[in-house]
């Protein structure tokens, strides 16, 4: 059944019956078994990962997953075949109100990358929280000028590193339908960023966002203000010069933005104020300077 066309072996409950039965091992125990342990009846190694990868991705609609080529989304385990074990269940009281839930760990992961950036490394998280929840299928997009496609593209799930910031709903559409993100003043749609534009977020705000999968940002008018709001937990930095005006300091945004890339690395920075048509000034400079994205207000 297994060796079935029309069999994709997904199974890897990790939550539905989390205190009497535990099937996180299942991708573990598809490929120990039926790939290397079997004395007799044993599946090709590759017939076994496109199952996991490629067949799972297409049969719920992602994909941009599942295979490795340019424009999918880089969601890799790097398996050391050879020493893959899935440890014993034990139990965990950690819960709310001291729940028990099943857990199953196991060896042989030795890197684990979402969207390229190593969320696990040996079995054990590097602090890279970059998964977020997937409400329904989601079709290929193709970056359409790969020098631009950013790793916060792949945070934000977007084609071109510009976030627009408007209280016009045609503005902040139009730029989430050419591939950015537009970011409306309101808090009549499902939020997906929080950008905070005097100091940092309270950190009650910081830990609610990060609880419903929310990216969070602060601007910064200086060095020392961008160190601030690294320390508070925020995602992205808008480094904004001040030519943007508003809420902005006093130095300008191509001085500005080297500076508190430097002083918050790896922190993520978006570049605000003074960006321009022409070559110096403009989006490929702002890029260039920040290796992430862009902030534009309208």
């Amino acid at each position: 059944m297994l060796a079935h066309p029309h069999t994709v072996p997904g199974l890897g409950d990790g939550g539905a019956h989390v205190g009497t039965i535990c099937d996180g091992s299942f991708p573990t125990t598809l490929l120990t078994l039926w790939g290397r342990d079997r004395d007799h009846g044993r599946l090709e190694l590759p017939y076994l990962v496109r199952q996991h990868c490629w067949d799972a991705a297409r049969t719920v609609g992602l994909d941009a997953r599942g295979v490795l080529a340019p424009g999918y989304r880089a969601d890799i385990n790097v398996v050391d075949f050879d020493n893959l074990r899935a440890r014993r269940p034990e139990v965990r009281y950690d819960l709310p109100a001291g729940g028990r839930r099943l857990l199953q760990r196991a060896d042989g992961y030795t890197h684990t990358l979402v969207a390229g950036v190593e969320t696990y490394r040996d079995g054990e998280a590097t602090g890279e929280l970059l998964g977020r929840l997937i409400r329904g299928p989601r079709p290929t997009r193709q970056p359409r000028r790969s020098s631009l496609h950013t790793r916060v593209c792949h945070m934000l799930d977007i084609e071109f590193p510009i976030l627009a910031f408007s209280h016009c709903r045609d503005v902040v559409a139009a730029v989430s339908n050419v591939g950015g993100v537009g970011v409306l003043g309101s808090f009549a749609h499902r939020i997906r960023l929080i950008a905070s534009a005097l100091g940092s977020p309270p950190p009650a705000l910081i830990e609610r966002a990060h609880g419903a999968d929310v990216v969070v940002a602060a601007l910064a008018g200086r060095a020392s203000h961008a160190g601030r709001h690294q320390a508070a937990g925020v995602d992205l930095i808008v480094a904004q010069g001040t030519e943007a005006g508003g809420h902005t300091g006093e130095v300008s945004t191509m001085v500005l933005v080297p500076e508190v890339v430097e002083a918050v690395a790896p922190t993520f920075v978006v570049a605000a104020g003074g960006i321009g048509p022409d070559r110096r000034r403009g989006l490929g400079a702002s890029v260039w300077r920040t290796r992430h994205r862009r902030w534009r207000g309208r």
